[in-house]
């Protein structure tokens, strides 16, 4: 039997193509071509399609042509959930529901870059480590965060062991205590940690230090 993408089926039947068609295996789910432009990495962070559930966000991002991709925790997590709800939510799902979500980004031939999951200062630890644990049941080496300067020893002690870099994300348009919005949070907080802490700007994960 002759295997046709969905774009193809489109052609000769005239119609949308099913979910169910490419569950069925008689269609050749497409892969995501590469995105590497003139040596660059092109890659999108999954909040783009925020609107969208976790297959139509794969399936969208393959569809516009991009093979890297930082996962919005919000694609993974329930988006009704209150804190405590949320928190509860994390600690109780098996590590292997999330093993399965890296496997589908690599079945559509799309790189895991990082994973945006933050941590706040009301966390306990058990909850920061599960960010980590999560990263690593992904695939990713990476983890870019909304975070508080005051916890970055905190969280840089899960960040050393599990050999994860996180990139502290900055809103320099907020101006509040405890929070990154500029270059001196950044110092502070890396000349308190190790390596390990990095920065990350516009969703872009440095796997360097700030000097």
């Amino acid at each position: 039997m002759k295997r046709m993408t969905r774009r193809e089926l489109a052609k000769v039947l005239g119609v949308p193509v099913t979910h169910s068609l490419l569950q069925s295996g008689l269609l050749a789910s497409p892969k995501a071509k590469s995105s590497v432009i003139n040596g660059v990495q092109v890659g999108i962070q999954s909040y783009s399609f925020g609107d969208r559930s976790l297959e139509s966000m794969v399936t969208s991002i393959t569809d516009v042509g991009i093979n890297s991709c930082e996962l919005w925790s919000g694609h993974l997590e329930p988006r009704n959930l209150d804190a405590e709800g949320l928190t509860r939510w994390r600690l109780e799902n098996p590590i292997s529901q999330f093993e399965s979500v890296g496997r589908k980004f690599r079945d559509a031939g799309i790189e895991l870059n990082a994973f945006y999951y933050d941590f706040r200062k009301n966390m306990s630890d058990v909850e920061i480590e599960r960010g980590f644990l999560i990263a690593r049941s992904l695939g990713i080496t990476v983890i870019t965060s909304s975070s508080n300067p005051s916890i970055s020893r905190r969280v840089d002690r899960f960040a050393r062991e599990y050999r994860i870099r996180v990139g502290m994300h900055n809103h320099p348009q907020e101006e509040r205590p405890d929070e990154f919005g500029g270059p001196n949070d950044f110092a502070q907080a890396m000349r308190e940690s190790s390596e390990f802490i990095c920065v990350s700007l516009e969703h872009r994960a440095l796997r360097c230090r700030w000097v």
